[in-house]
């Protein structure tokens, strides 16, 4: 079991809302090309230095960008359901 799993359990078992989650800021992130083509590395970092990549399709990207999109427009009142 990892820390974060730990941290996940927790929160699960203190709260009953089961969104609740350990949220991080960016403070920067990279898109770069990788193997195979079509692929891209996405490198996010917290502003204190932690950062991870992953590797993923470049129109998965497309779409979490579109879905991040509409679910800030969402939140703003932009788009009403």
């Amino acid at each position: 079991m990892t820390l974060l799993d730990i941290v996940k359990r927790s929160l699960q078992q203190r709260f009953p809302d089961q969104a609740m989650r350990v949220v991080y800021p960016v403070g920067s992130w990279e898109v770069e090309g990788g193997s195979p083509p079509g692929t891209v590395i996405a490198t996010l970092r917290t502003p204190d230095g932690f950062e991870v990549s992953f590797a993923l399709p470049a129109l998965e990207l497309l779409r979490m960008a579109s879905q991040g999109a509409s679910a800030s427009a969402e939140a703003s009142g932009v788009i009403n359901n």
